[in-house]
């Protein structure tokens, strides 16, 4: 699909995202942090091959779930050589029988592939409409998934220690023009 045939909506959301990709870049995540839902933050998570990533994995309330609204939409980005799959979501009761008011909230999720290295996947989370603060009600638990931007910054045997699971194997810290054929990123 070429951007031509996004509707304005679709075509905005993938604006925001190559204006803001290059400053996401510096700190790619492991996991979804808590604050995914405050408004209009972005975070871009990296990965492996072999890894899956669903909404079931994005915060979520105690009453509520998120829903995919349309198709994803397909697009790639010239400039980057990259491929990029994305689809909005919204809050969805997650059983009939509650009436409580589902909050007002938007998330994009847009799943990256550089075609100079598939292997690695990046998946950038936008709350296009989120919360000014997060809400006490949340349920949202800290988990070592979710201390993992602390990698780059701690020596590489107490990294592996701690995240054995999340500790680059390949293509680690890919940027914007780095290749994963660079034998400078092995």
């Amino acid at each position: 699909m070429t951007t031509a045939e996004l509707t304005p909506e679709y075509h905005r959301a993938l604006q925001h995202l190559e204006r803001n990709l290059d400053e996401l870049h510096i700190f790619p995540r492991r996991s979804i942090s808590p604050d995914m839902l405050l408004d209009n933050n972005m975070q871009l998570i990296e990965i492996y091959s072999g890894e899956k990533m669903s909404n079931k994995q994005f915060p979520k309330g105690s009453f509520w779930r998120w829903n995919q609204t349309k198709r994803r939409r397909e697009a790639f980005l010239n400039a980057r050589n990259a491929v990029v799959s994305f689809a909005k979501f919204t809050p969805r009761r997650s059983s009939k029988k509650n009436n409580d008011e589902l909050p007002s909230l938007k998330l994009w999720h847009f799943e990256l592939k550089y075609t100079d290295c598939p292997q690695v996947i990046y998946h950038i989370l936008w709350c296009e409409k989120g919360y000014n603060t997060l809400p006490s009600f949340s349920t949202f638990d800290v988990s070592m998934d979710d201390l993992t931007f602390l990698i780059p910054f701690m020596p590489n045997d107490a990294a592996q220690e701690l995240f054995p699971n999340h500790y680059p194997q390949q293509c680690p810290k890919m940027h914007v023009q780095q290749s994963c054929n660079d034998p400078r990123y092995w």
